[in-house]
């Protein structure tokens, strides 16, 4: 597994929005199996809100012998267009700078 795709599923994001979300409502329609497709951003870890800021994901489960089976797969779009005005005004502004050189 890559070192971004550690962080990711490291992140409070992916275990907590996309994961615990799932699963959740898995659990309260009471199915044994689910799948969906959805976007997240990350915003818990710097590095990966430059990176990978707006992902979209599919996640499928299936409750086998007590426990959920999950899969989830991210996919991402590098984007490098020039932001001028995110530069200076965004939350984020050094590493906007460091995108758009």
């Amino acid at each position: 597994m890559s070192y971004e795709a550690q962080q990711v599923k490291k992140s409070k994001e992916h275990n907590m929005y996309v994961i615990d979300k799932a699963v959740q409502k898995a659990n309260d329609k009471k199915v044994r199996s689910f799948s969906s497709n959805d976007s997240i951003a990350i915003e818990s870890d710097k590095d990966l809100y430059n990176a990978l800021h707006k992902m979209k994901y599919k996640i499928e489960g299936t409750y086998v012998n007590g426990q959920w089976k999950i899969t989830t797969i991210y996919y991402d779009k590098y984007n490098f267009e020039f932001n001028f005005k995110q530069m200076f005004t965004g939350n984020n502004k050094l590493g906007w700078a460091a995108a758009n050189l």
